[in-house]
């Protein structure tokens, strides 16, 4: 198993892991710029992307749960697309379909409507970031 090439430590104030998490996000961006291939963070809450949508929404769009969450599998795929460089500095591509955020989620389409237009999952799903349920949390 190999080392990491160094190690970088972020603390807050208890009530401000948001913050923290923007800070960590900014800084893991900058060290890719700079060419460094694996940057892990620890220790913050992991998230997920919830979306709720109604029995009676579901209904009215003839659509069910799971064909839901077929078309939003479908269109948040992390996908490998190869690399590019050599040895220390080889960096892995990505495909960019995977959607990280709300806003992305929020656009995602599910079906077109009578009229032709297309049918966002925010037009009938409320999206949110937020904690995953059940972890657990050490603060000092």
């Amino acid at each position: 198993m190999a080392l990491p090439d160094g190690y970088i430590v972020l603390s807050q104030r208890a009530s401000d892991v948001n913050e923290l998490r923007h800070l960590a996000q900014r800084m893991e961006h900058q060290l890719l710029a700079r060419g460094i291939s694996k940057i892990e963070i620890q220790g913050l809450p992991k998230e997920e992307i919830a979306v709720q949508i109604s029995s009676a929404q579901l209904q009215e769009l003839g659509l069910t749960l799971p064909q839901v969450g077929e078309q939003i599998t479908h269109f948040s795929r992390d996908l490998p697309a190869g690399a590019i460089g050599r040895d220390d500095v080889a960096r892995q591509l990505r495909s960019l379909g995977q959607r990280r955020d709300e806003l992305a989620f929020s656009q995602l389409p599910l079906i077109t409507d009578k009229s032709g237009r297309y049918i966002q999952l925010d037009d009938v799903a409320t999206i949110e970031r937020r904690a995953r349920q059940g972890q657990v949390r050490i603060t000092y």
